[in-house]
């Protein structure tokens, strides 16, 4: 009889052993599942934090997105070669000035031609051109402006890339 009791509990016991395990287990998962979720939250801000004006890139509309890459490129007499399609981006149109591409704007076209050498100073609008050893400036009109495509810099033995 003592016997049987004991073996009772035993069994009872190794029972109980084994569902407190598998509440751990399951416990264990949904920490690792919560762990993961705080992790990612973490990098996705890390990735998309923009440091310039501490607003999410993530957030920022179509226009604030191609006004800071606007502003972050300096072009030295760059020469016009003509224009490209992107095919990755919907074959939207890109004028080619070597490393750097930037996409067509309604308000540039026809005032840029190819072999004109255009430079840009970083942090400005303004695209300077130079043709005929006469030179002007294209301002770029930002209130009358709703997004376009984001400039794109070639690197050496690279493939198009987005600007940094």
């Amino acid at each position: 009889m003592l016997q049987q009791v004991l073996h009772i509990n035993t069994v009872g016991h190794s029972y109980l052993g084994q569902h407190n395990l598998e509440n751990r287990a399951e416990m264990n998962k949904k920490i690792k599942i919560l762990l993961a979720f705080v992790v990612f939250i973490i990098l996705f801000i890390m990735y998309t934090f923009n440091s310039n004006n501490n607003k999410l890139a993530f957030f920022k509309s179509n226009k604030e997105l191609f006004i800071d890459k606007f502003l972050s490129i300096e072009m030295n007499r760059n020469k016009y070669l003509g224009e490209v399609a992107d095919s990755s981006n919907h074959m939207n149109a890109y004028m080619n000035f070597g490393q750097v591409y930037l996409p067509m704007l309604d308000q540039w076209n026809g005032k840029i031609k190819e072999g004109d050498y255009v430079s840009k100073k970083k942090g400005s609008t303004t695209l300077i051109i130079e043709r005929n050893k006469e030179s002007y400036d294209l301002y770029f009109d930002i209130k009358n402006f709703d997004g376009a495509p984001l400039p794109i810099k070639r690197f050496d033995g690279a493939d198009w890339q987005s600007m940094p």
